[in-house]
């Protein structure tokens, strides 16, 4: 039998969820470290342009760890975003920053690599080849928690016409500096939607698994993640100034609501079919209280009657 009791208890439930939804979207992180590029030779020129909306050039040409040639269409298969990541392989410090601290925030999330995404990091240096790209790729396959399997993270190496088509792309602009043979360049990593086109940038040197986990859920336009990651995007909007999702008081305050009104209907319902139910049972005692008609004649006697 179920009692306003255990009404009360499903309504403690359902707010004992909105504590702890209101708790993730409050929940203070760690600020995560900027690149200063004051003293960079060619700063002038290096950043990343919001070009979110963007389709990338999918007929360009990059090659794999292996030499192989791919259009870039053939990455996007229309079920998984990307993780895009432009690098150059033998940059001395910050591509090593990004694929480490990318590679630990990918360890952190319950999404699954090569099956729920797929990450794939093109040098942007002509002079890159598939021995390095194969290097890299070794080197950043070990630690990984999910198998990557042949497709789940790719080390690719292009032309420089492809390598700035693609960058124009999705809006990082980098420059050759002749004095040092380097790259002036930001850090950052860019999230595809699964057919290609530019959903949403981190401009970082380090990534909040949380941050990257959204992202990829709202590349997938919610293909992937749970119920939960979904309903909790709503508590949350990102914001390109920062590289940060940031807390959306107003989608909190509509989970509040929601919650509220349907653990006040559980309630009142509970009470009502509660009530209903007693007294059904009332009445039903009060009939077989009263004496029946029949009651002390014989079979017989009732037909004669």
């Amino acid at each position: 039998m179920t009692t306003p009791a255990r009404f009360n208890l499903s309504l403690l439930a359902r707010l004992a969820l909105l504590v702890a939804v209101a708790a993730i979207c409050v929940r203070p992180q760690p600020a995560a470290a900027q690149l200063l590029l004051d003293e960079m030779p060619g700063a002038e020129n290096v950043g990343v342009d919001d070009t979110r909306g963007t389709e990338l050039p999918l007929d360009a040409v990059i090659h794999d760890a292996d030499g192989k040639p791919h259009r870039l269409e053939s990455f996007f298969d229309g079920e998984r975003p990307v993780i895009l990541v432009m690098a150059y392989y033998s940059c001395p410090v910050l591509c090593s920053m990004v694929h480490a601290n990318l590679r630990s925030a990918l360890n952190d999330i319950n999404l699954t690599l090569g099956e729920d995404y797929r990450v794939v990091t093109i040098s942007f240096d002509p002079k890159d080849d598939a021995a390095a790209a194969r290097e890299h790729e070794d080197r950043y396959h070990n630690g990984l928690r999910d198998e990557p399997g042949d497709d789940g993270w790719m080390f690719c190496t292009t032309t420089d016409a492809n390598a700035q088509r693609i960058a124009d792309a999705v809006g990082f602009r980098y420059q050759y500096v002749p004095d040092t043979g380097e790259y002036a360049h930001v850090a950052a990593v860019f999230f595809i939607d699964a057919n290609g086109t530019v959903h949403n940038f981190m401009e970082n040197a380090q990534y909040r698994s949380r941050d990257v986990k959204m992202a990829l859920i709202e590349a997938a336009e919610g293909r992937v993640g749970s119920m939960f990651d979904r309903v909790l995007m709503t508590c949350f909007l990102y914001n390109p100034e920062t590289g940060k999702y940031t807390v959306v008081w107003m989608g909190v305050m509509r989970i509040v609501g929601t919650l509220c009104v349907l653990g006040l209907g559980s309630l009142i319902g509970g009470m009502l079919w509660s009530s209903a139910r007693r007294r059904r049972l009332e009445s039903g005692e009060e009939s077989e209280s009263l004496p029946s008609e029949t009651d002390g004649f014989t079979e017989s006697e009732r037909i004669k009657s």
